[in-house]
């Protein structure tokens, strides 16, 4: 009997929470809890509940006094949300030394590396999130923190050291409309590697702002993958990064057409608009995303750009604010207010956000030019001069940071002699 309660109870609670039904799920997990007080099983299910439905605190309550492996990983979850970075760590920590069999080590290590991260720990995060990667190399969100914060990433051209456990991958995936709904698709494990490595190695040179090379290395791709928005949305970064604004915008254009909903990357898209003068198409992108993604940081960041181009910089400033508290470490975000209070010539506070910008992103060069063109407008030209080098170590090839640079050098000869 008490077996049938069990699993008829947890089958309930996962389906409900497999169909996004989380309040009916929570209502279940409650009476599971009740009738099996001792089962750690039970209370994971019940503290997972309130993780989706965002209640991050009475999850950690639940979870303080338990120490199976599932508990303590989701725990670490709660703790990471609750910026309790130490909590977090030494719950991770206490995974690694539990059999591999009862715990997934690579997810621990990629959790301990964005605890790490978000700590301003980058050295030891570069070490986990590199562990997370080697124990699974289809942990793809670790690959691109570790590029993200490795200045020189070497990647070997071998594919993935996956097992082509069956000759063929066979999956039916909706074609574009003028191929038939049903067009069947084939590709070997091998063949998935393959290409699975070139994103991953185009992606690490764009980290590196070898936009060229990156562009290159993404044309290579089977037309399967270079077609579809993933890729696309890394090119047409790589060519906003060049300065190639019109050739972006073709390609965020097409993402569009492709996937309307997307909202990956149109922060960039935004500034790229920005750039160009296109107001009308601005407004238009605004329009849709506030209308459609008012959740997403993005959004705030398009119509802070908006803003932006009608000189409405405290109007700005609020949209990049709202960004900002949808996403406490959303680098772009904390530039791109900078920028504003520069224009405001709020230098002191301008400082402020370029510094957050780099606190999340140490290699947010653009952060760097900021922080570097506010000791310029206040006649530092010594910090002007460090700072716009930090910017050129991470950008080598970018021809405005060259030539601030080469204005502040000038600058300052003529203030010695």
């Amino acid at each position: 009997m008490t077996t049938d309660v069990w699993t008829t109870l947890t089958q309930s609670i996962h389906s409900n929470l497999l169909h996004l039904n989380t309040s009916n799920a929570l209502f279940l997990s409650q009476q599971l809890n009740t009738l099996f007080p001792s089962k750690p099983e039970a209370l994971h299910l019940l503290a997972l509940c309130h993780f989706h439905l965002r209640q991050f605190n009475t999850c950690y309550e639940l979870l303080l006094q338990n120490d199976s492996p599932e508990c303590l990983f989701l725990f670490a979850k709660a703790c990471l949300e609750l910026q309790k970075f130490q909590e977090a760590e030494h719950a991770l920590l206490s995974l690694l030394k539990i059999p591999q069999s009862q715990v997934d080590l690579s997810q621990v290590h990629h959790t301990l590396g964005l605890a790490m991260l978000r700590a301003n720990r980058v050295s030891e995060a570069q070490s986990h999130l590199k562990s997370a990667i080697e124990l699974n190399p289809l942990l793809f969100t670790s690959f691109q923190l570790y590029a993200q914060f490795t200045p020189q990433l070497v990647l070997k051209n071998e594919p993935l050291p996956l097992k082509d456990t069956k000759k063929n991958i066979k999956k039916r995936v909706r074609e574009p409309s003028d191929l038939p709904s049903d067009h069947p698709v084939s590709m070997s494990l091998s063949e998935f590697s393959t290409n699975y490595n070139l994103m991953a190695s185009g992606f690490a040179q764009m980290c590196q702002y070898s936009c060229k090379k990156a562009i290159a290395t993404f044309e290579k791709c089977d037309v399967k993958f270079k077609e579809k928005p993933w890729v696309l949305s890394q090119m047409a970064k790589c060519l906003y990064e060049m300065n190639e604004y019109h050739q972006a915008e073709k390609l965020f254009k097409k993402i569009r057409q492709l996937e309307p909903w997307r909202i990956d990357y149109m922060d960039i898209y935004a500034t790229c608009l920005w750039h160009l003068r296109k107001d009308v198409d601005l407004s238009y992108l605004a329009k849709e995303l506030e209308n459609s993604q008012r959740t997403s940081p993005e959004t705030w960041i398009v119509v802070g750009n908006l803003h932006s181009r009608t000189l409405e910089h405290e109007q700005a400033i609020k949209c990049f604010r709202r960004a900002i508290t949808l996403d406490p470490y959303f680098a772009y975000a904390y530039t791109l207010c900078g920028h504003e209070y520069v224009l405001n010539e709020d230098l002191e506070n301008a400082a402020q956000c370029f510094r957050d910008a780099i606190r999340c992103q140490p290699r947010h060069y653009n952060a760097w030019y900021g922080l570097a063109s506010v000791f310029l407008k206040q006649e530092k030209y010594l910090l002007s001069e460090y700072h716009f080098k930090k910017a050129i170590d991470i950008y080598k090839t970018n021809p405005l940071l060259l030539s601030h640079l080469a204005m502040v050098l000038s600058i300052f000869e003529l203030k010695i002699v």
